[in-house]
């Protein structure tokens, strides 16, 4: 079976972008979480490294480093596609429309 004929799980009737509002809800939630850690008092106090790496990892990246939906990562999902034909993982080259479910190129 290939992805093209994978079925949304039973029950859902919103299908792949479901998933993937599900996903990036899921995202939202551990980023707050790591936020308040990161930024808890008692952590600020005893566990410097955390801040200092949070900032770091801000300046370099962004604020949202770990962009969701299909457009936000058209570019990377196109490197993948050609880093995998020039090691020999693919059969043929890929555009990145082709890897993901039609439903989902929008998000």
């Amino acid at each position: 079976m290939s992805w093209r004929s994978a079925k949304a799980p039973s029950g859902s009737n919103r299908g792949w972008r479901g998933l993937c509002n599900g996903v990036s809800t899921a995202k939202a939630i551990a980023v707050e979480r790591l936020r308040d850690i990161w930024l808890g008092s008692a952590n600020r106090m005893t566990l410097r490294s955390i801040g200092a790496s949070m900032e770091r990892r801000i300046a370099a990246m962004g604020p949202d480093c770990w962009s969701d939906g299909f457009a936000a990562n058209r570019a990377e999902i196109a490197a993948i596609c050609r880093y995998s034909i020039k090691q020999h993982l693919a059969a043929r080259p890929v555009i990145p429309d082709e890897v993901f479910h039609p439903s989902v190129h929008t998000t």
